[in-house]
């Protein structure tokens, strides 16, 4: 799909994929619709948990509250959302900086098959007993790539990056929901879902308004030609167009690696 959209976007233009993106998004709504969800058994639990919106929202926070590792586990994510969210939307200004929306296409179609081969690896496989340390471990290579991506103004390093951030993407994510389906009833995950997913995704609106301004503003021009990490951090990295984006990935490992710590 990336690669295609690479070919379209120069094709058709931003008009004619926004129509493909909403059609995607009808059937997508569509097909929820005719799905039939049903109800789990009942839980002491659960008789527990029922009442208004916001008794029902409070009882999924309490719950998570009263379960340390869940907590803990709620706000890795949190941190490591709030870095995923900046490495998804820099990423594609990142590859433009060095090539046209064509290879950027190939890249992120070779990028997402890292992600296509990390599901069908977990689908194989079911995920480690060690389920927490698989977690830690695979963030803290998610950490690794970030660095590796802002090392040089490498195309094949910054693919070769993303083919593994993504691989590691369904490996953390089964292995998170196999311990949140685990350890919560079926009967009050939608409330405790739901509080988690806030807290934890709640970084990642604020990662998309931040990128932007962050790498345009400021760690681009520290990062240009006389800027005032040049002469310092560029020895490193390399100065010019694209290269703050590159220094505030590797910012980024040091905080993944960090929250993992």
């Amino acid at each position: 799909a990336p690669g295609l959209a690479g070919v379209l976007l120069v094709a058709i233009g931003a008009r004619g994929v926004l129509a493909i993106d909403l059609a995607t998004a009808a059937f997508a709504i569509t097909t929820l619709a005719v799905v039939r969800i049903p109800s789990p058994a009942r839980s002491a639990e659960g008789a527990a948990a029922r009442g208004t919106l916001w008794q029902e929202a409070a009882f999924g926070w309490r719950y998570i509250v009263a379960r340390k590792g869940l907590l803990r586990l709620v706000l890795l994510f949190s941190v490591v959302n709030f870095a995923t969210g900046m490495v998804i939307v820099l990423f594609t200004p990142l590859v433009l900086s060095l090539h046209g929306p064509e290879v950027t296409g190939v890249v992120l179609t070779l990028a997402s098959s890292g992600m296509l081969l990390g599901a069908a690896l977990m689908s194989a496989w079911g995920g480690p007993e060690r389920r927490v340390q698989a977690i830690v471990a695979f963030v803290c290579i998610q950490a690794a790539t970030c660095l590796l991506a802002g090392f040089q103004p490498n195309v094949v390093l910054i693919v070769t990056a993303a083919f593994i951030f993504l691989f590691t993407v369904p490996v953390i994510n089964a292995c998170t929901q196999t311990i949140w389906q685990r350890k919560v009833a079926p009967d009050v995950q939608g409330r405790v879902f739901a509080v988690r997913r806030m807290i934890a995704r709640i970084a990642t609106p604020l990662a998309y308004l931040l990128a932007g301004p962050l790498a345009d503003d400021i760690f681009e021009p520290m990062l240009a030609d006389g800027g005032a990490l040049a002469s310092t951090v560029g020895r490193v990295i390399g100065v010019g167009p694209g290269r703050g984006i590159a220094f505030l990935y590797v910012m980024l490992g040091v905080l993944i690696i960090s929250a993992a710590a």
